[in-house]
């Protein structure tokens, strides 16, 4: 039995520009604006607060993703990435 899109683990190389704070269905939530180098379609990622680690949501919310590479775990919800991980790239920023 194959898994639904909305199971698939999605592995998305790329950077956050600029992250917007929002509110879905009374969530708190983080639109991150992305550039990415795997899938040069998809603009942007949602980031639910009960969906990734409160380290991920500190970094988020301190701006601690700035020059940093990432490699971010989302699944496809109707058509919209949602983050549920990352992992920090070494070959990105100013070293």
């Amino acid at each position: 039995m194959n898994k639904g899109r909305n199971e698939y683990i999605y592995e998305l190389v790329g950077i956050i520009r600029e992250r917007k704070c929002q509110e879905f269905k009374n969530r708190e939530c983080f639109k991150l604006i992305v550039e990415l180098s795997n899938k040069e379609n998809i603009h942007f990622i949602q980031a639910f607060k009960d969906k990734v680690n409160n380290q991920i949501w500190q970094d988020l919310e301190n701006k601690n993703f700035i020059d940093k590479k990432y490699l971010f775990y989302c699944q496809n919800w109707m058509g919209i990435f949602r983050l549920i991980n990352w992992k920090e790239l070494n070959n990105h920023g100013s070293n």
